[in-house]
């Protein structure tokens, strides 16, 4: 019987062969198994108000404010009521500027990109100053794929890669957590998209009245700004000028804090400052609340 020899370059060549078409195998195995981007449009606002637009109960579109920083969705209890869901004994609340009362419900919400699914949702007054707005996209929808925001676009890209410049990523409470260097100290901070500011070049965020000390911001304010929150109280807000501010190894120019009195859920001790949409459009952020990964969408 004749026997096939090869010679050594030939023996080279075929084995090249075979790993590359392992290669392209696996990566088309890949391919199939990586879920697709899907990019759905936001609405990003004068008032730096981040709203995404749904279906609930079949009806819509009506707009939810997209918020990283409700660890539940909630819907208006005048459009619960329109849409006639039954809602049952809740719990309470606790935002920025106080505590409120709610009732539960199951809704039907189709969310772009994520299909449709009943959730439990918080019920209340909720207001917003946008009339389309009804109520709260929180975390039972944002921990559901990673995502991407884009805020010149603007839009959400759900399963975004993680990109290059990320950062461990806790949740406090269903809410995103990260570490920040202000004025040159880390400091924890949550991550919060429903926190609105007109959008401009300068930076805003917000700190404890501890770390506000911790950072040395301890002089006269450069203004005092006036604000609402949860229950609709209002409240009156120092601001000051930050020597630096950096995220996820970001430096942020025209960086300013906001230092929070001890109202809601600044009133607990374990209460952290939070980084809102001022300082977010700037970074185009990506989440991932899965994997506890914070990015730099730049």
């Amino acid at each position: 019987m004749s026997r096939l020899v090869l010679s050594r370059r030939q023996l080279l060549a075929r084995a090249g062969a075979a790993a590359a078409g392992g290669v392209v195998a696996a990566c088309e195995s890949w391919a199939r198994r990586a879920p697709m981007v899907t990019p759905v449009p936001l609405v990003y606002d004068d008032k730096g108000g981040l709203f995404i637009e749904v279906h609930v109960h079949g009806n819509g579109p009506v707009r939810l404010l997209l918020d990283t920083g409700a660890s539940r969705s909630t819907l208006s209890t005048p459009y619960v009521a329109m849409l006639g869901i039954p809602t049952r004994e809740g719990a309470t609340i606790e935002g920025t500027a106080g505590k409120v009362t709610t009732r539960d419900a199951t809704a039907e919400i189709v969310v772009p990109g994520l299909g449709t699914e009943p959730v439990d949702v918080a019920v209340y007054d909720f207001g917003s100053y946008d009339h389309k707005c009804v109520g709260i996209l929180g975390a039972e929808f944002l921990r559901r794929a990673p995502f991407r925001l884009r805020y010149r676009v603007p839009s959400l890209d759900w399963n975004a890669p993680r990109p290059e410049r990320s950062v461990a990523m806790t949740l406090d409470g269903g809410i995103p957590r990260i570490g920040a260097i202000v004025n040159g100290k880390p400091l924890e901070l949550r991550v919060d998209t429903g926190a609105a500011f007109p959008p401009g070049p300068d930076a805003y965020m917000n700190l404890t009245e501890a770390q506000a000390k911790s950072v040395g911001l301890t002089g006269e304010p450069i203004d005092v700004f006036t604000a609402t929150g949860t229950g609709d109280a209002v409240l009156k807000l120092p601001v000051h000028r930050l020597a630096s501010l950096e995220v996820a190894g970001v430096a942020i120019p025209r960086a300013f804090a906001i230092v929070q009195p001890r109202v809601g859920y600044f009133e607990r001790p374990d209460a952290v400052g939070f980084l809102g949409n001022s300082v977010l459009e700037k970074l185009d952020p990506f989440f991932d609340y899965a994997a506890g990964v914070f990015g730099i969408g730049l």
